[in-house]
């Protein structure tokens, strides 16, 4: 048996998950997933359950053999090597390596339930347009102290250079910007003012907002889980996807990035 911890934010859940995933179905052996944490750690939900992932919950740490755990970005493929048994997962497992080549996984990562109207409006807008882009200003917890000094803030000199390259150097041809935002009236600072945006309700929950995201063409997005999950889940072949080369303050971390994604150096 193997059990993978679930913890953080929902970027952070799809992240675990998918690894867990990818896992299973490598090995043929069953995963469980602990979701205890979220008992625990206030403001943070768990809400995988609002997608048709298999997940199975549990958690058995009595007998629990080993306990395995490994940081955010470095990919490590000693994880497929573990002989059967009883093991305890822990970890980001921010890296696609995880889980390059499972295809279910964008067939689960998708809506459980019907979609609300403000998801269905945006989505019907999004279809209608030849090249609906998904830019990502995350503002509320980056702008506390603490968080802001690990992460970092994306500043406004990196949207006016992603825009700048989605449009005159990436040639995509008569843009609809949609704005994805925790804090609609400091993302409207942090963009330039050249171009016009749609911008999404805040209120569509987030399990909503990371799918809708992914409806788009191409993508703007910041050094978040939340916004890479929209981008990633996006069918579009033809995608261009632009991110912050850094993706944390205190120190450089190679993986994250699918190889065809766009890396702009600097900003963080």
């Amino acid at each position: 048996m193997i059990i993978v911890r679930l913890l953080g934010g929902l970027g952070n859940q799809m992240f675990q998950y998918a690894m867990g995933r990818s896992l299973e179905l490598r090995k043929g052996q069953q995963v469980l997933y602990d979701v205890s944490q979220f008992h625990l750690a206030p403001g943070r939900n768990y809400k995988l359950d609002n997608f048709n992932t298999k997940i199975v919950t549990g958690k058995s740490v009595d007998v629990i053999e080993k306990k395995v755990e490994r940081g955010h970005f470095e990919f490590d493929p000693d994880i497929y090597s573990l002989e059967r048994g009883h093991y305890y997962l822990e970890g980001s497992w921010q890296n696609p390596e995880y889980f390059n080549g499972i295809w279910q996984l964008k067939d689960e990562l998708t809506l459980k339930e019907k979609a609300s109207p403000l998801f269905r409006h945006y989505a019907g807008l999004m279809a209608s347009q030849q090249n609906p882009v998904a830019i990502h200003v995350r503002c509320g917890d980056f702008h506390n102290p603490s968080t802001s000094a690990y992460h970092g803030n994306l500043p406004k000199q990196y949207y006016e250079r992603a825009l700048e390259m989605l449009c005159q150097e990436l040639y995509v041809v008569d843009p609809t910007f949609y704005v994805f935002s925790d804090d609609i009236r400091k993302a409207c600072e942090v963009l330039p003012q050249q171009y016009k945006y749609r911008y999404i309700d805040p209120h569509i929950p987030d399990y909503e907002q990371i799918v809708l995201m992914s409806k788009c063409q191409h993508f703007v997005i910041a050094n978040s889980s939340f916004s890479w999950w929209g981008a990633y889940l996006s069918t579009n072949q033809y995608k261009q996807v632009i991110a912050p080369e850094r993706w944390i303050v205190p120190k450089h971390h190679v993986g994250i990035h699918p190889e065809r994604w766009i890396q702009l150096g600097g900003f963080v």
